[in-house]
């Protein structure tokens, strides 16, 4: 950690192989290939400058949200809590619809994940390579269409998905994120060959992220008077609370917005209503629905790995 007052403390690569085990952040997925060597990703070792056999072996974690709700929840985000703005919830919902439109027109679609999951290699590459493309179109020039794909939206989804799967990625998903703390709990448990060390992790990990066995002591102890019914679906997941006391239902958002009032489940309710534009905000999200789907076989193979690992005792 960087000391109080000392913000702006410059880190070298020896400074990050000495001192920190933890990298978090916004960070794109091969940041540190040059600082950690990664075990990992053995495609890399042919690569001279990712070959340091000195450095310590790096595991990439990622969590990610089904994208439907991650884009309604942003803009939430977005208008409520950095500009401080107020809005009517049909206010949110006409925004909503006016950039997915607006996105589409223009042949965009929504790859913000496409940020942390393309490794600043790649990005160069293409940057360079659509600099090269828009200068030749502004030069009315002929553009070779045998060395890169017409489709750069599903290139990029694809290279996205490669990096999950070379890295190795650690997946965790929010909407499952007791399974998903299990898996953390197994890696970063197993980090250590020492028994106290080891349990020192698993204790921290009872305490701050406890496990649906362990939870369900807890209930036993206290008293609660709400019950939680979760359901996937496929846009979107709706969390129902049921007050037991007062004997009527209402929609929650996953991730809630208390202070205004509007939620993520309940915008997505709305917009539902309009099964023309749902049909435009799934091809809007189709690129990062792939990544996703991807990324979630890789979470449920990973966790039923740790199950089978601890014998089902998380």
């Amino acid at each position: 950690s960087v000391p109080s007052g000392r913000r702006s403390l410059s880190v070298n690569n020896s400074m990050l192989r000495e001192r920190f085990d933890i990298l978090g952040g916004h960070l794109r997925i091969g940041t540190a290939d040059n600082v950690f060597r990664n075990n990992s990703s053995k495609h890399l070792a042919s690569l001279q400058h990712y070959s340091d056999e000195s450095a310590p072996p790096l595991r990439h974690i990622v969590f990610l949200r089904n994208p439907m709700d991650r884009y309604v929840s942003g803009i939430l985000y977005q208008k409520f809590e950095v500009k401080k703005k107020k809005y009517s919830v049909d206010h949110v919902v006409q925004i909503i619809k006016e950039e997915v439109i607006g996105a589409r027109k223009k042949n965009q679609y929504q790859d913000r994940i496409l940020g942390y999951l393309l490794t600043p290699v790649q990005v160069d590459s293409l940057n360079k390579y659509l600099n090269q493309v828009n200068k030749m179109k502004s030069e009315n020039c002929t553009i070779p269409d045998n060395n890169f794909p017409k489709n750069i939206a599903e290139y990029k989804t694809l290279l996205a998905i490669h990096n999950l799967f070379h890295y190795n990625v650690v997946v965790g998903m929010t909407e499952r994120m007791t399974e998903s703390m299990q898996i953390l709990k197994q890696i970063l448990g197993n980090e250590f060959r020492d028994d106290k060390s080891r349990k020192d992790v698993y204790e921290l990990f009872e305490k701050f992220a406890p496990t649906e066995a362990s939870r369900e002591v807890q209930n036993n102890v206290k008293t609660s008077n709400q019950t939680i019914d979760s359901k996937s679906v496929s846009d979107g997941v709706v969390l129902r609370t049921v007050n037991s006391t007062q004997g009527h239902d209402v929609s929650h958002g996953v991730f809630m917005n208390a202070s205004k009032k509007i939620t993520t489940s309940f915008v997505l309710e709305l917009l539902r209503q309009d099964e023309e534009f749902m049909m435009l905000f799934r091809d809007f999200l189709k690129y990062e629905q792939m990544i996703v789907d991807f990324a979630w076989g890789m979470h449920v193979m990973q966790h039923e790995m740790v199950l089978i690992l601890t014998g089902s005792t998380l």
